[in-house]
């Protein structure tokens, strides 16, 4: 079930979230701990925390290889930071949903809705 989030819900919660650069969707994403996850987008250490800014960064940077190899390449890790700071410049719209198997079909959907294939590929890593 799809709930409307209170904007004065303090705990965190089982939802979908898009990524908005600009008033433009670039990124949709679930998370049984949507709070936690965005803040992940923002400050994580690692590619699997910071997904978005990974591939962000790994589209600026051109360079294929292996995502630990590239994590160690202080160039790529510049590029990497800098996507992770233009992450926080953007807007985040969320919705609550408590059902997985709605949750995991509604990421799919609105990804295709919202035509965020650039950087939603739903290719496993």
């Amino acid at each position: 079930m799809v709930k409307k989030f209170s904007p004065n819900k303090t705990s965190d919660f089982m939802g979908l979230y898009v990524i908005h650069d600009e008033g433009n969707p670039i990124y949709v994403g679930i998370s049984r701990k949507v709070i936690n996850r965005i803040r992940q987008h923002v400050s994580g250490i690692n590619d699997n925390d910071a997904s978005l800014a990974f591939k962000m960064a790994n589209h600026l940077h051109g360079v294929k290889g292996k995502r630990k190899s590239l994590m160690a390449d202080d160039h790529f890790r510049t590029k990497f930071e800098q996507m992770k700071t233009r992450i926080r410049t953007m807007s985040v719209r969320f919705v609550q949903v408590d059902n997985d198997t709605e949750l995991y079909l509604l990421e799919v959907f609105a990804a295709m809705k919202l035509d965020t294939s650039k950087w939603n590929t739903f290719r496993t890593h």
